[in-house]
């Protein structure tokens, strides 16, 4: 019976150990390939997850999709607006060369962002209303920080590297 017990306390441990975050949301944040059209598109250059512990991850090559907001019902359409409130953390992959407007907009949970030397652009209120976000490292890659890009973040220590 102590060896069923054992062998038991061990599988949970195991299982305990080795769980993954699981993958709440997904889809597509590049560039719209199509600004012109009049309708919103996600490029397929850029894709994102949110798991389920709260980290953003946006990886694949190129621009971030600029997101727009309705004044009237303070409604941005970034791809995970309605995720915002989960948001932690944001991982911003390698190739990634834009952190689009308005991209972080309202997510007053997330606590820290890691922007990778590809980055050259941070659009206008990419981090706005951002209050738990403590600390951010800017790249000197950025060579454009849009206007009002951390507005609104009363806790953000703002830090530049030199890669």
């Amino acid at each position: 019976m102590k060896r069923v017990s054992f062998l038991a306390a061990l599988l949970l441990l195991f299982s305990v150990l080795t769980a993954r975050a699981e993958i709440i949301a997904s889809g597509f944040c590049g560039e719209d390939p199509n600004p012109d059209d009049g309708t919103v598109e996600y490029g397929e250059n850029l894709s994102w997850t949110l798991t389920d512990d709260g980290v953003l991850t946006i990886s694949g090559s190129g621009r971030m999709f600029d997101a727009s907001i309705s004044i009237l019902y303070e409604i941005v359409n970034s791809p995970w607006y309605r995720q915002t409130a989960l948001i932690r953390t944001a991982v911003i992959g390698q190739d990634v060369t834009s952190i689009g407007s308005r991209a972080f907009y309202n997510c007053d949970s997330l606590t820290e962002v890691t922007i990778p030397s590809s980055v050259t652009v941070l659009g206008e209120y990419a981090f706005y209303n951002c209050d738990s976000l403590t600390e951010v490292t800017i790249p000197s890659s950025v060579t454009v920080l849009g206007e009002y890009a951390f507005c609104g973040c009363t806790n953000v220590a703002l830090s530049e590297i030199f890669l």
